[in-house]
């Protein structure tokens, strides 16, 4: 496990979004949106681009990559984790309505999810502690006061299926009626099932998730929520493919179909935010969030661990149980108010998050062989393995304090400054002779950014981050190794002509953005030569890259792009055999959607096509073997009528072999084959 700290520059100035809402979106559109419960962005400056949870066939984040430039999925931990890359750099935390998510080898079903906010860059600073290129923050679905009761079915051609139930209402009076609307209570309650086959491999993939949560407005401008959720993963450590020759095996999945797994995991939230309607004085906001997670993990992996000979991979054969705490606290207060002509949005934040886990098992490391043609686990005498153990606790704390200003300035200037004290603490123990101090880390961060809205429409606007990131372990002299530092810059212009007072509204306008960035990390950790037991800090990484995204509509078709350029270079390396570039990180990536209505037998169904490119990527760290870029292309028709919503897709249209994710040659994912998606929902 990793635990990083980062605080970058800009909550809000930078990420503007690819399109805003309209009337029955498609459902991978980008808008815009704003719940009691989302981040306090300065709403004097910018507004927050967000992606609807629900698409077309989109189960986890890593599906709705495609339209935000400089976001790619990833796999990690075989699939039993959330995982995607910001930037070229690995998001170390996901938040769920304020609070860290559940923080090991956990999955947050998108049922469960209103919509997805991709903060990158210096957009995150509000988040907390996150990774240099960004992180990403759930809105869970909230009580409603509004009574709907929604069920959904979905089949693929591969086999899989979900079945889902989400209730949401007033507690006391009757639907529809003035009482039920009047009362203070209000409920939600989401059970989703999902049950289909991996493809290659035939591994099932059981994902069962409930989530309750019950919301009280005790007062005007006050409210006060408890959520609870629950989540049965019975889907096995999938160990992916690897690169022989310099090419891919496809469709071969190197793990048995009789691996057995029970990971359950549970979440509790408190969450009380209260505001204060306007006075001279301005407006107040005071915030508060609890919360806990557990999770408890038995589970066997039978695969393989590395490439052995050309013909032959070293298998791999585990058994463990993992049990995972978690305890997450902020707070917050946000007041906006007019000082010397100028309107400043004030914050002041604090957040602490405590994670503690204890991994137990046996293990057998080439101990079988398979056969790279046809790999044979039913043969392999598990029961003849010698087992060596495994073992590894660990107790984290970090937290952070944070002050934050946002002005809007006469002539459209609006001005961003921040400050965050960061402080981690770790314990580890790998032989059980008890937790010892294993790293620490305190310091602090700066961010400043501007921006100028000019008349056209055009904002212009610029800033500067920096970010901190603990190293573990010592140097020879005993003393800790000093943070990873990384420094941030950003400009870019957005362009999105509206009225002045009502903001740009879809469909009436245009939105396009243009960004250029450059991250530089310092002090990354590498053996001492002189000293193989201690390690210095002498590794240095920079990504710099340029991003565009936009929408457009043209007559009744709505379009919508995004492209990708970034250099991704190891400056000071850590490993003699180190590659100039980082693995896995495609130089260039684009995607274009378009979708309109289809006039067919008296019905206009929506229509929409999308094409997704991925660029060229290392394989491997020491940069010997580049596969090549791919193309996707999907389409499908979403029909509505009343409560009734109907879903038909057709993913990788052409069914082309290609690469998910790959870190290292005996490290690599294959992307999903053709699927054809079928989706039915009633509201009532």
């Amino acid at each position: 496990m990793q635990f990083q700290l980062r605080a970058t520059a800009l909550w809000a100035l930078l990420a503007w979004p690819a399109a805003q809402a309209q009337v029955e979106p498609s459902a991978s559109v980008v808008v815009v949106g704003d719940r009691s419960l989302a981040p306090d962005p300065a709403r004097t400056v910018s507004q927050h681009a967000v992606l609807q949870a629900v698409q077309e066939g989109a189960t986890r984040v890593e599906d709705l990559a495609a339209l935000v430039p400089g976001l790619q999925a990833q796999v990690a931990d075989g699939g039993l984790t959330s995982s995607i890359s910001l930037r070229g750099f690995a998001v170390s935390r996901f938040y769920i309505n304020g609070l860290r998510d559940v923080g090991r080898l956990f999955v947050r079903d998108l049922a469960t999810v209103d919509t997805v906010r991709i903060l990158r860059g210096p957009d995150a600073l509000a988040a907390g502690t996150n990774s240099p290129g960004g992180t990403v923050w759930f809105e869970g679905l909230q009580p409603a006061w509004q009574t709907q009761h929604r069920l959904t079915a979905a089949a693929g051609a591969s086999g899989g299926w979900r079945f889902g139930l989400d209730s949401t209402g007033a507690l006391g009076g009757s639907r529809g009626s003035q009482n039920s609307q009047n009362s203070p209570l209000a409920y939600r309650a989401v059970v989703q099932w999902q049950d289909g086959r991996s493809a290659p491999g035939g591994i099932s993939l059981q994902r069962h998730t409930a989530l309750a949560a019950l919301a009280w407005r005790y007062a005007d401008g006050g409210l006060l929520t408890l959520e609870a959720e629950h989540q049965h993963n019975h889907q096995p450590f999938l160990f992916g493919t690897v690169v022989l020759g310099g090419q891919v095996r496809h469709d071969q999945l190197y793990a048995s179909p009789d691996q057995q797994s029970r990971r359950v995991s549970r979440r509790q939230a408190l969450h009380w935010q209260h505001d204060w309607a306007p006075t001279g004085a301005g407006r107040l906001r005071l915030r508060a969030d609890l919360g806990a997670a557990q999770v408890q993990r038995d589970e066997t992996l039978i695969g393989f661990f590395g490439i052995r000979t050309p013909d032959t991979l070293s298998g791999y054969y585990t058994r463990y149980h993992d049990r995972y705490l978690q305890h997450d606290a902020r707070l917050g207060a946000q007041w906006q108010t007019t000082l010397s002509g100028a309107t400043h949005v004030l914050g002041v934040g604090w957040v602490q998050s405590r994670q503690r886990f204890v991994f137990d098992g046996v293990q057998n490391i080439g101990g079988f062989d398979l056969s790279v043609a046809a790999p044979d686990f039913a043969s392999v005498d598990l029961a003849a393995l010698r087992l060596s153990a495994r073992y590894r606790s660990e107790r984290a704390v970090e937290a952070a304090w944070s002050l934050q200003d946002s002005l809007r300035l006469a002539g459209g200037w609006a001005l961003h400054l921040g400050m965050s004290q960061l402080r981690y603490h770790v314990a580890a123990d790998r032989n059980r002779a008890g937790l010892r101090a294993a790293g620490q880390l305190q310091g602090r961060v700066w961010q400043l950014g501007l921006a100028k809205t000019l008349a056209s429409g055009l904002v212009p606007h610029a800033s500067y981050s920096e970010g901190l990131e603990p190293n573990r372990g010592t140097t020879r002299l005993g003393d800790w190794l000093p943070p990873q530092r990384a420094v941030q810059w950003e400009a870019g212009l957005r362009w999105a002509p509206a009225d002045a007072a009502q903001g740009p509204q879809w469909p009436h306008w245009p939105h396009w953005h243009l960004a250029a960035y450059r991250i530089t990390q310092a002090n990354l950790p590498t053996t001492d030569p002189l000293d193989r037991t201690a390690f210095v800090s002498t590794g240095l990484r920079r990504v710099q890259g340029l991003e565009a995204s936009g929408q457009q509509r043209l007559g009744t078709w709505r379009w919508q792009a995004q492209l990708n350029l970034q250099q991704t270079t190891n400056l000071g390396k850590t490993t003699t055999a180190q590659g100039d570039a980082f693995a896995g990180v495609a130089g260039r990536s684009a995607a274009l959607r378009a979708e309109g209505p289809l006039p067919v037998f008296g019905m206009a169904p929506l229509l929409w096509l999308q094409w997704q490119a991925t660029g060229a990527r290392w394989a491997d760290a020491e940069n010997t073997v580049r596969l090549p870029g791919h193309g996707l292309a999907s389409l499908g028709l979403r029909w509505q009528q009343a409560g009734l919503v109907v879903n038909a897709s057709l993913h990788n249209l052409f069914d082309r072999d290609h690469v998910a994710t790959v870190t290292a040659l005996d490290n690599v994912y294959q992307g999903p084959q053709r699927r054809l998606w079928v989706s039915v929902g009633s509201s009532f």
